[in-house]
């Protein structure tokens, strides 16, 4: 009689079919939800074809969260015999390979969420149909992208069932995996916000922890919404919605990532002992890593969130406590782990030598920390290689972004340099002068710094405070921080209208374009003598009771104007403003002549 093996056996199939129905049935009620019955219920929101694009699109995200929730519960469901040692014992028994048990599982739960997918896919097709906006490719790229994004979240679920016999650890660890890269740098920022002075949170995610984040990664490509034939008047004229095309070489290394995760849970499937049923950790190489992990992660996050406690009141960092916490935490949660490895609570006469050993890694992360074995705080970037630099001092009430003249980032550069060489932060109960700067080198790197000076030595530090008025008197800076901070210096501007709003006796009067542009080019006419002219930690000592809005057609100017701005206030008296009546002091109560 011939013999052979197969990938694929049909009565496992029909097994896993019959027996986890009930969590497609859920699947595609879900979709069916949240697709078919949505755009019939919907005609009026989503009754042309644009909007049904538009909806599709939308729904590439949710498959997103879909995929998150059901792929792990389908992976736990399809391998839970894994978990208990008499049916794995019985399944391993069975004149069927290890192979191809695995692959049948694997296929049996591809296939249940791509019949409920396809099923939801024809009803979507048929409420097109009858409500006559028929769209195909956004819905075949539905049923693509969706696809993709679950073979992943799918071969990580099953990856986690894998490592572990206890079910219930399979969705701890598929959680872990998916966050553990945003938690690891969270725990970071906690120590380096604590010794870095002048530290501040990046504001967009580091690409390698954005990447281990697969949920963040796709929820923003996906989220991103893409037009052909953009246009920016109205979003009715922005064309029709298109995949992200960062969307595309995500998918594909996802893809790949996916496929080496199902190849990595074969080999461990089939060096697997039986006996591992009921085991936290199902292999003897892991339990190292668990405990590592455990007591790294543990020691630091408790250690941190309990000296945050009992150092509520200190305004310096006490490095004694914080090390007693995060390494007592530390060697609390490596036990912790060993009983659970070891099923037993007699584990303090072994255990000690890793306990040791975290100990020491946990006090060298600490102390590597406060030494900057980074330079962290004498970082400061070459002015030639920033191509853009956000400034913000709430202090003089200045916040522009996308400043790019040499002039101002070399002011800047050399205001950080100044800081850096010559620390001086703020004491607790001291007068905080908050300085933030963050750069977009040309590399393509973000540089981000948040400084909390002493005021009082801000005034007095003759270099210091003559650096805050050369970086506030720049001309770019000047022109945003008085046109507002969408102005761009180096365009050219034609007014299409705005308006005078009178803040004190109420209503506006609209002006036309020509008026608008009068005040325009005074208000640049008074700049370029001098107008708008600075001083750090002084503030306006007045303010013009009149607003202006210039309508540009692409940007909204604001212009702010002070009683040095006489070709300015010249236009206005023309337009009708009196005198008297034109500026307030500083207490909002007295109208200055």
């Amino acid at each position: 009689m011939r013999s052979g093996t197969s990938f694929f056996d049909k009565t496992l199939f029909r097994t896993d079919l019959r027996r986890y129905w009930p969590l497609l049935f859920v699947y595609t009620g879900i979709w069916t939800v949240m697709l078919p019955v949505v755009l019939w219920a919907a005609t009026a929101m989503y009754g042309s074809a644009e909007n049904v694009r538009e909806y599709l699109y939308t729904a590439m995200l949710m498959g997103v969260y879909m995929a998150l929730i059901f792929c792990p519960l389908l992976a736990m469901a399809l391998f839970s015999y894994l978990m208990n040692s008499r049916p794995v014992s019985l399944m391993h028994a069975l004149p069927v390979t290890r192979h191809t048990q695995f692959c049948s599982h694997v296929l049996a739960g591809l296939g249940m969420m791509a019949a409920g997918k396809l099923l939801v896919a024809l009803l979507t097709l048929l409420v097109q149909l009858l409500r006559g906006s028929v769209v195909i490719g956004p819905l075949c790229l539905w049923f693509l992208v969706v696809t993709l994004v679950e073979l992943f979240f799918f071969s990580l679920g099953i990856l986690s069932c894998m490592i572990t016999g206890w079910l219930l650890a399979a969705p701890v660890l598929y959680a872990a995996a998916n966050c553990i890269a945003s938690v690891v740098m969270v725990l970071l920022e906690m120590l380096a916000g604590m010794f870095y002075f002048g530290y501040a949170s990046p504001m967009n995610m580091p690409a390698v922890v954005r990447w281990l984040t697969p949920v963040y990664a796709l929820n923003n490509t996906l989220g991103k919404r893409v037009y052909e034939n953009m246009d920016a008047e109205s979003v009715a004229e922005q064309g029709s919605r298109i995949l992200n095309p960062d969307a595309i070489p995500m998918l594909a290394i996802y893809t790949v990532v996916a496929l080496v995760f199902l190849a990595v849970s074969w080999l461990l499937y089939r060096q697997r002992a039986s006996e591992s049923a009921g085991d936290p950790v199902a292999f003897s190489w892991a339990k190292p890593l668990f405990r590592c992990g455990i007591s790294l992660l543990g020691g630091l996050t408790l250690g941190l969130g309990v000296y945050s406690i009992l150092a509520m009141n200190r305004s310096e960092v006490s490095m004694p406590l914080l090390l007693v916490c995060i390494l007592l935490l530390g060697v609390v949660s490596y036990f912790a782990a060993e009983m659970v490895i070891c099923k037993s609570f007699r584990v303090f006469t072994h255990g000690w030598p890793g306990a040791v050993a975290m100990i020491l890694v946990l006090a060298a992360v600490c102390f590597a920390t406060k030494i900057d074995i980074t330079g962290y705080q004498q970082r400061v970037p070459q002015a030639e290689k920033v191509e853009t630099v956000e400034i913000n001092l709430p202090y003089d009430s200045i916040y522009a972004e996308g400043c790019s003249s040499p002039e101002l980032i070399s002011a800047v550069v050399a205001l950080h340099q100044i800081v850096v060489d010559d620390p001086m932060p703020a004491a607790a109960g001291e007068e905080v002068f908050t300085l933030y700067l963050t750069y977009q080198l040309e590399d393509g790197r973000e540089m981000n710094r948040g400084f909390k000076l002493s005021a009082q030595r801000v005034r007095e530090d003759p270099e210091l405070y003559q650096a805050l008025v050369t970086l506030l008197n720049c001309r770019e800076l000047r022109y945003k921080d008085v046109l507002g901070n969408r102005y761009d210096p180096n365009k050219t501007y034609q007014m299409r209208g705005g308006y005078m709003f009178n803040e004190v006796e109420g209503g506006d009067q609209q002006i036309t374009a020509e008026q608008a542009q009068a005040l325009y080019e005074a208000v640049l006419e008074d700049l370029a003598n001098g107008a708008g002219h600075r001083t750090p930690m002084e503030g306006s000592q007045e303010q013009c009771v009149i607003r202006i809005e210039l309508d540009t057609g692409d940007v909204t100017l604001w212009p702010e104007i002070t009683s040095d701005f006489t070709e300015t206030i010249s236009v206005l008296l023309s337009l009708g403003v009196e005198r008297d009546q034109l500026f307030w002091d500083e207490n909002g109560s007295t109208l200055l002549d």
